[in-house]
């Protein structure tokens, strides 16, 4: 392989692993405001008919009745089903779970890559002073 081939390989995984790196980010950021709603959601104990604030979306937010305990879960494609408090936090559980592993993975080839770059770069760099010094 001559030196632009290095250089150009050098550059591949240095893209690769900026892009796992903000996937990582990604990730983390996701996880975090599950993390966030699942606290909020475990401290809700609202009374049947006490008034609170609903988000209508985009900063609105409306007054509205406590009716049920019941939360309305949109579960894909529109279809909207009732789960109780427990079941939300199960849910909201798996979901961080998930993010965890996922991350982990990602972490774990983030790490292989800048091993290879910092290797691919070592060598690139060994053959320009071999290259320099003829």
């Amino acid at each position: 392989m001559n030196q632009q081939e290095a250089m150009m390989d050098v550059q591949e995984i240095a893209r690769q692993a900026e892009q796992i790196e903000q996937h990582c980010g990604f990730l983390d950021q996701q996880a975090e405001e599950l993390e966030k709603f699942k606290l909020n959601l475990d401290g809700f104990n609202g009374e049947i008919g006490s008034k609170m604030m609903s988000s209508f979306g985009k900063g609105v937010f409306i007054e509205t009745e406590l009716k049920s305990n019941n939360l309305l879960v949109e579960v894909g494609a529109g279809i909207i089903v009732r789960k109780d408090k427990e079941e939300v936090l199960g849910i909201l559980a798996h979901q961080i779970n998930s993010l965890k592993v996922s991350r982990a993975y990602f972490g774990e080839q983030f790490e292989i890559l800048t091993s290879e770059l910092q290797k691919k770069m070592s060598l690139l760099d060994n053959s320009m002073q071999s290259a320099s010094k003829t």
